[in-house]
This record gives structure tokens, C-alpha cells and sequence, in this order.
């Protein structure tokens, strides 16, 4: 009963509530519209269906599934289509994000000798690094060090023993900051920071935090001394924004250090906690000049967050190069950019492979587009190997992604489950020479609507590592068979192939 009560009365529940209550009243006036006019919601829907079909930026799988939307719920679905797409909120934080993005991209100046030695190593690394400076401005930096972090455990000793070296300031952007030992441990370290005039600024993703504290929680880390700030308030309209969210996972030190990768602030990423088996998720330290562009990517968001702008200009300076073996080149991506970086930065590094792709995600929902790529390199000769988790946290998520199997193994393509647990790592290896790690998971969400960051590693020490800890994956994963797939009941692939209509707007 106390579960129950707690359910009902939480800030999830509440928002998902009137959000229904907003989308019964919208049908209703839709409905009293067009009760009487069949020839107008078929004018309408044909319209609207033109205007779909029209527009160039949209990707097909998106345009398809509302055509679909329409042609079931003609007026409702023509109307919400024309208010999602033309809502004033989208439009002025469109405009804002471009305004800050370009003012502030203003620090990220490519040094040319740098870019020459990079693309000169390598013929795959030219288009690589050449598109992702031209799409998304990031630039390739040596004298940085990485070092691959290959599990929570290893990740967060790194990151206590940064944190508690900490002199200057602190900056932490994450999706999701839960309750537990691990905040426990964060929380103790920084406010000890915080006491010896370190500035601990957090930004936090609404919908990532709803709910993990009690309400207010964060917001009143304030009157302790942090700087702490939400991004994107959820509010329960029907205004596209409140899909935007900050996945990204962020923590830089005294300017000097940098973490990212799938890990957010919880116990479950450490495994503290046991909820899906073992959760195997990665993340990589970065030391050195490449640190300049992850404090430009939160400075982005911290002032499109809050519209304060941090003095970044002043951290640049503080910066110590170091001298290392290969190259890395940070990036951010996110959905008011004008198309969409991170899926066609996956799609280029498939497309650029001789001998081999391996990939990791917890999720796999994916675009014609990708399936084309991923099917095209297998069929070429090239080795590609996928590992998605064993044990879901998203059941309805994992069936839809185990949908896309049997057309994959068909072209060659190997895919694994991995049976400890939950991987939720988010990495791409080329050829074992190229590799992204960051937190971009392969389904629509991450590669059109999330605000995410990962960094490219070209001919880096750490990729050993890397590979190395993918053979070590694949040794604990299941390969997936033409018999495994023949043992899927007929009315659970129905109900999946139709669900995967959808996944665009999941």
C-alpha cells in the first residue's frame, strides 16, 4: 500500500497525469472542431501529410511515423503535428542555443599544425576529424593523456581521488544524480571543497533527477554553498522541448582533468546495488589540452540553462599540455544543431572501416539509414560485432531493439547479449585504430534529441585497452542464432514490428 501511495503521489506520476489531462483536452478541442467536417480534416490531414513529406531535414523513419499518425487520427494527429513543430517555446530556445553555441564556439579555435599531423597519420582520420570540426566545431588536440576506465568501480576511485584534489573549481553536468553511496561519498567530498573556497558548480537534467530525491533537494544544495542548476524544467505541455534532454556526463577538475562516458552519479553504476545483474558500463579520463573543449560544452549549457555566462576565457590559460602518443578530438551534439551529428558521425566511422566495427549500446533503436550502413560494411567483408545487454532495464526497449536481429544476422553482421548483466556502455571501434566513447546509445533519442557529448580517439594508446576489454565482453555474451530467433512467439514479433512504427518518437 505505501509502494502504491508513493507511486501516485510522485513527481513522475503527477507530470505524466496532466500531461494526459493536456492531450484529452487538446483531442477534445480537436474533436469539436471537426466533428462536422470530414471534408475539412481531410484537407487538413492531406496538408499537413504534403508539409511532412516536405521537409528536407527530417529523417524518413520520422516522417513515416507520422504519416502514420495521421492517417489514424487524422485531424489529431495533423494538428498536434503542426503544434509540436511551430511551438514557441522550440522556437525561442532554438534561437537561443545557436546564439550561445556560436558565441561561445568563438573559443574553440583549431591549431592547423595539429590538424595537419592527425590527418596526415591516417586516411580514415581526415573525413573523420574534417566532419566533425565542420558539423559540430570540435576540434582534434594532442598533448592530452586518456586513460580508459573499464568499469563504475574504476571509474569513480579515479574520480574521488580528482575531486579530492581539487583547488579551484568544479564543474559536474549529469543527466541522472541518485541517492545512495555514491552521492553519499560525492556530496561529503564537495561540500569539504566547498569549506576551502572551491567553486562546485552542478548542472542537473530535470527529467534524469525527478523523483531520485526528495523535492527540492538539489535546488536547495544552494544554500550550502553549491552552484547548482536544473536544465530544462519538465512541464507537462505538449511542447516539443520537454523531449531535449541533457544525457551528457561531464565532470571537469580545476580545469585540468575531464570525465565522461556512460556513468552517471548512482549505485548502480558502481554496482553497489544489484538490479540488472552486473552493470558494465566504461568511461575514459582525459588530462591535458583536449579538458578546453569539455568546459566549453558545459559552459554552453550552463548558460542555456540558466542565462548566467561562466568566465571561461580566463581558464583557458590554466590549461597544462601534456605530451602523449595519438590524438583526440572531444564533441557535443545536441537537437537544435542542423542535423543530426551524432548519428552521422557513427554512420561515418561504419562507413570508413577495412577491417572491423565493434560496437557497444545498452539500447538499439535505429534509423533505415543506419541498418543500410551497418548491412552495407558486413556485406563488404568487414568484421562487425555487436554487444547489447543480456538483462534489460527497458524490456519494451530491448524487445524493440531485438527486432532489428534477424535482418542484421542475415547480412553477417554478429550481435552478442552480454549475460552478466546490463551493458550500458556507449562505444564504437574502428579498425583498432579509431574509437568513440562517450554517451550516445544507438536509438533515436541519443541521436536526435538529447543533448550528448563523447570523445574520438584516433591512433591512441587507450584503444588497446579499449579492445582489449571488448574480447573480454564478448567472452561473457551469448551469440545470437537463427535458432534463438525462431524461438520468439508469432504475436510477440507482431506486437514488436508494429511498436517499431513508433520508435521515432519513443
Amino acid at each position: 500500500m505505501r509502494k502504491f501511495f508513493k507511486f501516485f503521489t510522485s513527481s513522475k506520476f503527477v507530470l505524466f497525469f496532466t500531461f494526459i489531462i493536456n492531450v484529452i483536452i487538446f483531442a477534445l478541442m480537436v474533436a469539436l472542431i471537426g466533428y462536422y467536417s470530414y471534408l475539412i480534416i481531410s484537407i487538413v490531414s492531406l496538408i499537413v501529410s504534403l508539409i511532412v513529406m516536405s521537409r528536407s531535414t527530417d529523417e524518413p523513419a520520422y516522417k513515416l511515423t507520422w504519416l502514420l499518425v495521421i492517417i489514424m487520427l487524422p485531424l489529431f494527429g495533423a494538428v498536434l503535428y503542426l503544434y509540436l513543430k511551430s511551438g514557441k517555446m522550440s522556437r525561442k530556445m532554438k534561437k537561443k542555443w545557436r546564439a550561445i553555441a556560436t558565441e561561445n564556439n568563438d573559443y574553440l579555435i583549431q591549431n592547423s599544425s595539429v590538424y595537419e599531423k592527425a590527418t596526415q597519420k591516417h586516411n580514415i582520420y581526415k573525413n573523420q576529424i574534417s566532419y566533425l570540426g565542420n558539423s559540430a566545431g570540435a576540434i582534434v588536440y594532442e598533448n592530452s593523456q586518456v586513460k580508459y576506465l573499464k568499469n563504475g568501480e574504476t571509474f569513480f576511485a579515479n574520480f574521488f581521488e580528482d575531486l579530492e584534489k581539487a583547488k579551484k573549481n568544479i564543474f559536474l553536468e549529469y543527466f541522472i544524480i541518485k541517492p545512495g553511496k555514491i552521492w553519499d561519498k560525492t556530496y561529503e567530498i564537495l561540500t569539504k571543497k566547498i569549506k576551502q573556497g572551491v567553486k562546485v558548480y552542478i548542472l542537473y537534467d530535470d527529467f534524469g533527477c525527478i523523483d531520485r530525491f526528495p523535492r527540492k533537494y538539489l535546488k536547495n544544495l544552494n544554500k550550502q554553498g553549491f552552484i547548482c542548476k536544473e536544465f530544462n524544467k519538465c512541464r507537462p505541455t505538449l511542447d516539443r522541448f520537454n523531449n531535449y534532454r541533457d544525457h551528457r556526463k561531464i565532470a571537469i577538475i580545476d580545469n585540468a582533468v575531464a570525465y565522461t562516458g556512460g556513468i552517471n552519479i548512482g549505485d548502480e553504476y558502481a554496482n553497489i546495488v544489484d538490479k540488472f545483474g552486473y552493470w558494465k558500463d566504461t568511461g575514459v579520463r582525459i588530462e591535458g589540452d583536449a579538458v578546453w573543449s569539455f568546459i566549453v560544452f558545459f559552459a554552453n549549457n550552463w548558460e542555456l540553462a540558466t542565462k548566467e555566462v561562466l568566465p571561461i576565457s580566463s581558464m583557458h590559460s590554466t590549461i597544462s599540455g601534456i605530451k602523449s602518443y595519438g590524438y583526440i578530438q572531444p564533441y557535443a551534439t545536441g537537437p537544435l544543431s542542423n542535423e543530426p551529428v551524432a548519428r552521422n558521425n557513427y554512420i561515418r566511422m561504419i562507413n570508413s572501416a577495412q577491417k572491423s566495427v565493434c560496437i557497444t549500446s545498452p539500447y538499439f533503436i535505429i534509423d533505415g539509414a543506419m541498418i543500410s550502413a551497418l548491412k552495407l560494411c558486413a556485406r563488404s567483408g568487414v568484421d562487425v560485432k555487436i554487444i547489447l545487454p543480456g538483462k534489460p532495464d527497458k524490456k519494451l526497449i530491448y524487445k524493440i531493439g531485438r527486432s532489428y536481429y534477424e535482418e542484421l544476422i542475415n547480412a553477417g553482421i554478429k550481435i552478442y547479449e552480454y549475460t552478466p548483466g546490463f551493458n550500458h556502455a556507449k562505444m564504437v571501434i574502428v579498425d583498432d585504430i579509431m574509437a568513440s566513447v562517450g554517451t550516445i546509445n544507438f536509438d533515436f533519442r541519443s541521436l536526435y534529441l538529447h543533448f550528448e557529448n563523447a570523445v574520438m580517439l584516433y591512433n591512441n594508446g587507450c584503444i588497446e585497452d579499449i579492445m582489449d576489454d571488448f574480447v573480454d565482453m564478448l567472452g561473457k555474451s551469448k551469440k545470437i542464432t537463427h535458432e534463438d530467433l525462431k524461438k520468439r512467439k508469432w504475436y510477440e514479433r507482431l506486437f514488436v514490428n508494429i511498436l517499431k512504427f513508433f520508435a521515432p518518437l519513443m
